[in-house]
């Protein structure tokens, strides 16, 4: 038999020695990953503060529209992400691995760096991508008219489906056409919950295609009381800025499903309709006495109108509506290129609606506002000297 006794002190010193080593070669590995680490965080640093420094200034100074891009974009800048990750990639092969623990850990920072590396490489295909979108809308004067950043919307998304597919094969072993089966397998569940997605993509197209809404564009969605401009469409969401400076957040299938109004088409023709009715009191139209037509025969629309109707009987009205007539047709801010009308309505219990119809060179709200108030504040100025009143309803 054996004396336990005897040999009891020898197994206890050679099992204390076999921990201290495997501690030493553990510290031993992780510093020497640590220092790898270091290594690779130094080369980013360099590559950042120095190489893209020189590297972003060169190509802003250069008549290359599309270098200028990427260096303003952030392009540039997923490089040294992706240039460390791949050489502390590389350096981890070399470590050596003494124990399964060291293996795992290995592993483990291995399958790490390899997928920051992945995102870094998706991150500068698509950053790349949109880079072409800057391009295009610098370099071309047409394509305010004809964007195009939808397309890249949706080749951005594809972009990242495969990716995800292309990561999840790698990682699982598995082959991307297994996945892509298995992924058919649930389609239904994905459409379900990927809907207002897959809708956005396709009205993302139709939006594009058809030129229906451009970012800057002032619509008008009385469903959902949106008015304003737009300030981005994204494959899921339009946000729109509305007048009172609130910021409504529609679906962007919403712009091909409802009805929209695009005042693009009024801002590009220059021209901006006024439409609006004076209703006067049918009590006060009457055939003109020789002492009014005396005093309206100042005006030369007044003039010119009874030296064509000489003999005729004259109404205060038709004179008032050949005076506002030539008011409007010579009136500088009116857009003479388009139509300037006054004409009656049908009579009610509003009197006789007297609806003039012209518009305005100015365009914009404010301009337009003011112009639309000078005109009817000098329509209702003159109207009594017609012999005319408006009806209205004692309060």
């Amino acid at each position: 038999m054996y004396d336990m006794q005897k040999y009891t002190p020898g197994l206890v010193k050679l099992l204390i020695e076999t921990i201290q080593s495997y501690q030493i070669h553990i510290v031993t590995f992780l510093v020497v990953l640590g220092i790898l680490a270091a290594l690779a965080l130094s080369l980013y640093y360099i590559l950042d503060l120095i190489v893209l420094r020189f590297v972003r200034r060169w190509a802003r100074n250069k008549r290359y529209v599309f270098l200028r891009v990427i260096a303003h974009n952030g392009t540039l800048n997923v490089l040294p992400h992706l240039v460390s990750s791949a050489m502390f990639l590389s350096w981890t092969k070399f470590i050596y691995k003494s124990n399964a623990l060291e293996s795992m850990i290995e592993q483990f920072v291995h399958y790490a760096a390899l997928l920051y590396m992945f995102i870094c490489l998706a991150l500068l295909i698509t950053r790349l991508i949109w880079s072409f979108n800057s391009y295009y809308e610098n370099r071309f004067d047409f394509a305010h008219e004809y964007p195009i950043y939808s397309y890249i919307r949706v080749i951005i998304l594809f972009v990242w489906i495969v990716w995800v597919i292309l990561v999840i094969a790698y990682f699982a072993g598995m082959s991307p056409i297994s996945i892509l089966t298995g992924v058919g397998a649930i389609s239904a569940v994905v459409i379900l919950i990927f809907k207002d997605t897959l809708l956005g993509v396709v009205a993302s197209i139709q939006i594009t295609a058809s030129n229906i809404v451009n970012i800057g564009d002032r619509i008008c969605i009385d469903k959902y009381g949106v008015d304003g401009a737009v300030l981005d469409i994204s494959i899921n969401t339009v946000k729109v800025k509305n007048s009172d400076n609130t910021i409504a957040t529609i679906p962007t299938y919403t712009l091909t499903s409802e009805v929209v109004k695009n005042w693009r088409g009024m801002v590009n023709s220059g021209a901006r309709r006024i439409k609006r009715a004076i209703h006067i009191d049918i009590n006060s139209i009457a055939k003109c006495s020789q002492q009014l037509l005396d005093e309206l025969s100042k005006f030369n629309a007044v003039k010119d109108y009874l030296s064509r109707h000489k003999g005729e009987e004259i109404i205060n009205i038709a004179l008032y509506r050949e005076y506002i007539t030539n008011y409007l047709r010579s009136n500088p801010q009116i857009n003479h290129d388009y139509t300037t009308l006054v004409r009656h309505l049908e009579p009610g219990l509003n009197g006789l609606p007297l609806e003039i119809i012209t518009f305005t060179r100015d365009v914009s709200f404010v301009g337009y506002e003011n112009i639309q108030s000078d005109i009817f504040e000098h329509c209702f100025s003159v109207l009594t000297q017609f012999k005319l009143q408006v009806l209205q309803y004692p309060s």
